[in-house]
């Protein structure tokens, strides 16, 4: 038979024991093995190490008298790294496992994401590395490959974009697909020609440094070449649209208005929005002293302040037609104001003349034509005038009282106006226009018991009418 229970220097030793109930506190003083089930309905202390493959609880709360808010202290011990790996916190609901465990390499890991509060950050060793809008400052190094709209960026040490933009920090030079610019700035072109910008001493240079011709184009056209000879060359050889305009002097060794290729040209003047070509033209200055031959206004002309000399048997002409020489005038000057001539040895007219002290007893004209208006006139008043817009008026209008005498018919076609009256025909009073009291419509189309016409009533548009002159049928 065994023996259940002994007792051992004061102490009770029962081998095997099963109770329903403890009531009381049991103090344990050494470790307590328990093979099933422990249901504890109040609570337990452990003043000591509870080693437990697995822990699950409802609430797991690590405050204390002495510090209410203590972190969890969980130490995960193990021989090597790869027994550590896993090892953490584990998170599962229906949809599966997340996790914060280690990782391999001194890492921790994690399968969710890791949101901080509002206005908090990411650290290291005490400085943020990374908030809600903005790296840390001693983020110095990244791959980032595309970034927001930058509002500023200072790059301090050399600059390479795409293999194609480069900026050398030690020369403090700029290139397009060069990394050695021969300027401050160079872009090396398709076609091998490199165009720079630089600046030496007190001169700037810009264009090419290689053998290339530099055209300088607006609308994808070529309006200035500068030939790598130095020629420069101003608009299309072929259209001739160059056009240069100086604000100041041109000062040139040698004027040429043509080229082997092309005839020579005129020197053009030509006027502007705000200029006119009023003294435009040509000035030799000498002894203080201006000598001009130069183009004029009101008349159009050009004026001259020296003497004009040709040589012997040159002449003056207009539209290729001699108009004066030394000793003819040409036989197309038809007019002149000619005050005296010399013997004439002959005379001729054929047109209109107007002689001083000249009687004329027969004239006779086949055709009397005038530009603008013509009059006929009696000691000075005029007594027949055709006037420019093309009215015809016969008497004088300060005397009204003569009589003017018409021999045969009057024919009239259109209406007549009597003392400001209007006198017409139509077939019916108006309907529209401007018409006064006292104006008359004689009936086109007379009939029985029909009118004569029509008197206006009352000034207006059209004015109101009455019908006069009754036309009674079967008059004896």
């Amino acid at each position: 038979m065994n023996q259940l229970l002994s007792i051992v220097d004061d102490a009770l030793v029962i081998k095997k024991l099963s109770v329903q109930t403890l009531d009381g506190p049991v103090d344990l003083t050494n470790d307590l093995r328990v093979q099933g089930s422990v249901n504890i309905s109040n609570n337990l202390a452990i003043n000591g190490t509870a080693t437990i493959d697995t822990l699950r609880v409802k609430n797991l709360i690590t405050s204390n008298e002495v510090s209410p808010k203590s972190p969890i202290e969980h130490t995960f011990v193990a021989l090597s790294e790869d027994l550590l790996v896993g090892k953490g916190l584990t998170f599962a609901d229906s949809t599966g496992a997340k996790q914060f465990v280690y990782r391999a390499g001194n890492k921790l890991w994690s399968s969710m994401t890791i949101d901080v509060e509002k206005n908090q950050s990411y650290q290291i060793n005490g400085l943020n590395v990374l908030t809600e809008s903005s790296l840390g400052s001693g983020i110095v190094n990244s791959n980032l490959r595309r970034v927001g709209k930058l509002k500023e960026l200072t790059v301090d040490g050399p600059v390479s974009f795409n293999d194609w933009v480069f900026f050398n920090n030690n020369l403090n030079r700029f290139g397009i697909n060069t990394e050695s610019p021969n300027g401050t700035m160079g872009i090396l072109l398709e076609n091998a020609a490199e165009f720079i910008v630089d600046g030496r001493e007190n001169s700037t240079k810009i264009g090419n440094i290689t053998c290339n011709d530099l055209d300088i184009i607006t609308d994808n056209r070529t309006r200035i070449t500068i030939k790598q000879t130095g020629d420069i060359i101003v608009g299309s050889e072929k259209f001739k649209n160059g056009y240069v305009k100086i604000n100041g002097k041109l000062i040139v060794d040698e004027l040429i208005t043509g080229t082997e290729n092309s005839p020579m040209l005129p020197i053009i003047f030509r006027s502007t929005e705000t200029k006119t070509i009023a003294d435009t033209g040509f000035l030799w200055q000498h002894e203080n002293k201006n000598r001009q031959f130069t183009y004029a206004l009101n008349p159009d002309r050009i004026v001259s302040s020296e003497v004009i000399d040709l040589h012997r048997n040159r002449y003056y002409s207009i539209d290729g037609s001699m108009v004066l020489s030394s000793s003819t005038l040409g036989v197309g000057i038809t007019e002149s104001f000619l005050e005296k001539v010399g013997d004439l040895r002959e005379l001729n007219v054929k047109g209109h003349s107007k002689l001083s002290s000249v009687s004329v007893q027969d004239l006779q004209a086949t055709r009397i034509s005038n530009k603008g208006q013509m009059e006929l006139s009696v000691d000075d008043i005029p007594e027949f005038k055709i006037v420019a817009d093309g009215d015809i008026i016969v008497g004088n209008p300060d005397n009204q009282r003569r009589a003017v005498e018409l021999n045969g018919q009057i024919k009239v076609k259109g209406a007549l106006n009597l003392n400001s009256h209007t006198v017409t025909y139509g077939e019916e009073p108006p309907v529209s226009g401007q018409w006064n009291r006292g104006d008359i419509i004689f009936n086109e189309k007379p009939k029985v018991n029909g009118y004569i016409g029509w008197v206006c009533l009352e000034t207006g548009v059209p004015g109101r009418w009455t019908a006069f002159g009754g036309i009674i049928p079967d008059w004896p």
